[in-house]
This record gives structure tokens, C-alpha cells and sequence, in this order.
């Protein structure tokens, strides 16, 4: 696993990210594979950010984006 992180800028929001490979086996088709996985947390005034891509061994592109789970501020 590769992890970087960037500071709050006056202009960019702090950041962490995590790259890796991930190996996987689905239990409700026996798929298995490789998959290589960027998943990037976006430290917003709301809450944590989350953009997670993913590129399996058919080169597919998958994006993911949303909030992590109990992160999420009330604005007001």
C-alpha cells in the first residue's frame, strides 16, 4: 500500500490517499481476482469525502463518490 497526504491549502481541501492492488474472491459467483484501487479522502468543512476507483483485470473503470458513513456534519 501506497499512502500520500496533502495539507489544506487556501485553495484545496486536505487529502489522504491509499493506493493498492486488491485481491478478491466473490462468494456469489467464485469471480476472483486482482484489482488495482485509488481510494482518495477529502477532509470537507461537512464531513469526509471519498472518491474510490477501481480497474479490475477486464480494465473496467469503476468510480465510486459519497461521504464516509457518520461523518457528515449537520449544517446549519
Amino acid at each position: 500500500m501506497i499512502h500520500t497526504s496533502t495539507e489544506q491549502t487556501a485553495t484545496e481541501y486536505a487529502t489522504d490517499t491509499f493506493t493498492f492492488n486488491w485481491s478478491y474472491i466473490n462468494t456469489y459467483d467464485d469471480r476472483k481476482g486482482t484489482a488495482s484501487i485509488k481510494l482518495v479522502k477529502i477532509q470537507k468543512p461537512a464531513g469526509i469525502a471519498f472518491h474510490l476507483t477501481m480497474i479490475p483485470e477486464n480494465l473496467d473503470v469503476m468510480d465510486y463518490m459519497g461521504f464516509m458513513e457518520g461523518s457528515l456534519q449537520s449544517i446549519r
